[in-house]
């Protein structure tokens, strides 16, 4: 593979060519997640003072759990970096009402592999507000760019943030523990012309939690396990926590404001009051 670009290529015949800025390939999430020391996250209801913020996943030497329960670490690569193919604007115009860009929503550092507890996990993109109806496509693909899942819809959008969640009804098989997947959503913004297509993309692993931190979550309220997640590097639970939440109390000022706190905490303020679509819809 060409150090310098890389193609992408999806179902519906689209094309997109991302340039790799550069940068090292990255060790990082856990083997198995626990709180360990970093303190259990108080009551996040209403007159509490802890803010959800994610902790990016801890890094180094690979070793089984140390007697006291410290976790577990273990060293998970990241093939390449994920960027952004932002195509042109031919035939899938963005409106001048959103500001907002095309992204996955995913922390806001190069070096992070987003980390999944769950066998069928959901994904996070915001899709601006284009002039017309336009066509998304999702795909799962593992490390070589082999293609394991695709999902292509319309939308008229308004911008929105939209859920993408792996299904169980198409023989998928579940995540494995410790291997790394890429999916990313493409606007196929003009079929005659791929060139014109957009995609975002981000790098999700699968890692087991402990007991400890499952029997933590059970004890816990929803904004709590929010907080466990992110204090765990979980990124991809956090964020889907926050977000049903989100969406069964769409007038809690504490849901929206711990929303808000997890989103600014790895860049993504920009997107914290953008609407959520349904994950039903």
């Amino acid at each position: 593979m060409d150090n310098n670009a890389r193609v992408r290529s999806g179902t519906v015949g689209a094309i997109a060519v991302i340039l790799l800025l550069g940068g090292a390939r990255v060790d990082t999430a856990l083997a198995q997640f626990d709180p360990g020391d970093r303190g259990t996250p108080g009551d996040l209801e209403p007159g509490g003072t802890r803010a959800v913020e994610f902790t990016p996943p801890d890094r180094g030497t690979p070793g089984a759990l140390e007697p006291g329960g410290t976790r577990a670490r273990a060293p998970f690569e990241a093939p390449f970096p994920i960027e952004e193919g932002l195509g042109s604007t031919r035939g899938c115009t963005v409106t001048n009402g959103d500001d907002r860009e095309f992204a996955a929503l995913v922390p806001d550092t190069p070096e992070t592999i987003g980390v999944t507890t769950q066998e069928y996990p959901t994904v996070y993109a915001y899709v601006p507000e284009t002039d017309g109806k336009v066509e998304v496509e999702f795909t799962l693909s593992d490390k070589d760019y082999n293609d394991l899942y695709t999902l292509s819809f319309e939308v008229d959008s308004r911008g929105e943030i939209i859920p993408f969640q792996l299904p169980r009804s198409v023989n998928l098989p579940p995540l494995p523990t410790q291997e790394p997947y890429l999916w990313s959503v493409t606007l196929i913004c003009n079929p005659a012309d791929p060139a014109a297509n957009s995609f975002v993309e981000g790098w999700i692993g699968r890692f087991q939690p402990t007991e400890t931190f499952v029997s933590d979550l059970s004890s816990g309220s929803g904004l709590t396990k929010a907080a466990l997640y992110a204090d765990a590097g979980v990124w991809y639970e956090a964020i889907d926590t926050l977000a049903q939440l989100r969406q069964a109390n769409p007038n809690n000022a504490a849901v929206q404001e711990q929303w808000e706190n997890l989103l600014r905490s790895v860049g993504l303020e920009d997107y914290a009051d953008a609407p959520l679509r349904n994950a039903d819809d």
